[in-house]
């Protein structure tokens, strides 16, 4: 898994906001509902943020609905380009990844995110656990209480500029498709 540092990186000029995102398919392993809670109760302590849900798929309706009948400041977009995906990771608190189930094994979002120092949270999951320990935190699956408590603390503790930046350079080293290449040319070297 690698990333374009040229696209996801600290952008200083895009000023931080209120705002959680998350990014992925919208399907039950997710844990959308779970989110849902989890910023409902978050959002009742920190007046004026908003959760940015990007992406689509089956479970879409129903979360549009019980965001209807909950009222929570929640936005849904479809789809968005790399460009317009860098921006919201720069401008947001924390980026999300509330799954439920180990059919996520890793994160992609959330290298992403703190490719353009953004700090995560996200499921206490196997793989996706080793991301978020780059820069963020994991909470139990399923446990809307804990995943609102750390949505909380992202929304009252932004990370300083250069902490963000730190992380993000970190992540530029590790995770580049220049990294990435070098590393797998040197597995096939030492294998024949």
């Amino acid at each position: 898994m690698g990333l374009d540092p040229a696209v996801f990186h600290v952008v200083p000029e895009v000023p931080k906001r209120q705002q959680i995102l998350f990014v992925g398919r919208l399907v039950w392993f997710k844990g959308l509902p779970v989110l849902l809670e989890a910023f409902d109760a978050a959002a009742k302590r920190h007046a004026g943020c908003r959760l940015v849900i990007v992406g689509d798929g089956p479970v879409r309706g129903e979360l549009e609905r019980t965001v209807l009948r909950t009222g929570a400041p929640v936005e849904f977009r479809t789809s968005v380009g790399d460009a317009e995906l860098a921006r919201l990771y720069n401008e947001s608190m924390a980026t999300v990844l509330p799954s439920i189930a180990p059919q996520e094994s890793f994160g992609m979002t959330l290298l992403e995110s703190l490719a353009c120092g953004t700090p995560v949270v996200a499921s206490d999951l196997p793989g996706v656990r080793e991301v978020t320990a780059l820069g963020g935190q994991s909470v139990p699956p399923g446990d809307a209480r804990a995943l609102g408590e750390a949505l909380s603390i992202c929304l009252q503790s932004p990370w300083a500029s250069g902490e963000r930046m730190r992380v993000s350079a970190q992540i530029a080293r590790r995770y580049s498709w220049e990294s990435i290449a070098d590393e797998t040319a040197s597995l096939y070297q030492e294998l024949m």
